[in-house]
């Protein structure tokens, strides 16, 4: 679920990714939904401009089989959203 406990645990990995590269950053989801709020904060972590970059980090989001709710809004919300011919989005 997108939670607050999601955010903690990948909050370190996502800042350590931007400073290591500008490179897209893949977002895998499979998940009922959760937290809207959460939600909007983890897109804005990970989309947020590093001090490198010139613009917003492009996220490409690919749901492996559920995306749900607030997990529907974040593959959404990708640069690039791809999505398994067997994958539910609701």
């Amino acid at each position: 679920p997108i939670n607050h406990d999601l955010l903690y645990s990948l909050t370190p990995e996502i800042i350590r990714l931007k400073h290591v590269s500008s490179d897209p950053i893949t977002v895998f989801i499979d998940s009922p939904g959760g937290s809207v709020e959460v939600k909007s904060a983890l897109f804005n972590l990970l989309t947020a401009p590093t001090v490198d970059s010139i613009g917003p980090v492009r996220l490409i989001t690919v749901v492996t089989s559920l995306a749900a709710s607030a997990a529907a809004m974040m593959l959404s919300a990708g640069s690039h959203a791809v999505a398994h011919k067997t994958s539910v989005i609701h």
